[in-house]
């Protein structure tokens, strides 16, 4: 669990850390949580029968009142293949860029209780956090990280898959107090002195 001000980042007890797959982040901010993606893992070896795993939903079925809504990064099964379980159990709206969304909707990832938001390039108002997509470089339509603003004026942001550092995720990250990043490059964020985050990309 990290904490910015009045915003929690809560991982571990969800999915996708230390592990390939099941990745799904929680972001708790006073008495909401909205979710960022919710992927589907792959069974070990000695996991017999077992064609996929899921992400813990524990803590999301203890804390059901809070839930707001899904923000999905792109259409990877990692990261999106507990949805149609999420939101038929919960009916929370689902967030995403147009492309992104529709392959979902055409594809019966996301269930009918559930209301789907496009979001454009503009920030959009949510549980006291304005958050805004950015594009990030993956092999998927429309793949995008998230920069969130929280009304107590703190600046944090999440990207998967992230393959290499563009101009426009350097931009998205610069000014975040907290940076959640997941990429196939081993990646460096290191505060500097006037607490500005400096961002460097290494190797595979």
């Amino acid at each position: 669990v990290d904490r910015i001000g009045k915003l929690i980042l809560v991982d571990r007890p969800v999915g996708g850390i230390d592990e390939i797959g099941k990745n799904m982040t929680a972001i708790e901010y006073g008495d909401d949580i909205v979710i960022i993606d919710c992927g589907l893992g792959f069974p070990d070896d000695d996991m017999l029968g077992v064609d996929l795993v899921i992400p813990d939903f524990a803590y999301l079925r203890a804390n059901a009142d809070k839930l707001r809504g899904v923000f999905i990064t792109h259409g990877h099964s990692d990261h999106i293949g507990g949805l149609k379980m999420l939101t038929a159990k919960t009916g929370c709206a689902v967030y995403g860029q147009k492309k992104t969304l529709r392959q979902l909707v055409d594809s019966d990832k996301i269930s009918p209780k559930s209301h789907v938001v496009e979001l454009t390039d503009n920030n959009i108002s949510i549980c006291g956090m304005e958050i805004k997509p950015f594009n990030t470089p993956h092999d998927t339509i429309q793949s995008c990280g998230y920069r969130i603003h929280t009304d107590d004026d703190k600046y944090c942001a999440v990207c998967t898959d992230l393959g290499h550092i563009t101009p426009e995720v350097d931009n998205a990250l610069t000014g975040c107090r907290l940076v959640l990043i997941e990429g196939a490059v081993l990646t460096t964020v290191a505060v500097g002195a006037e607490g500005e985050p400096h961002i460097g990309g290494g190797g595979e």
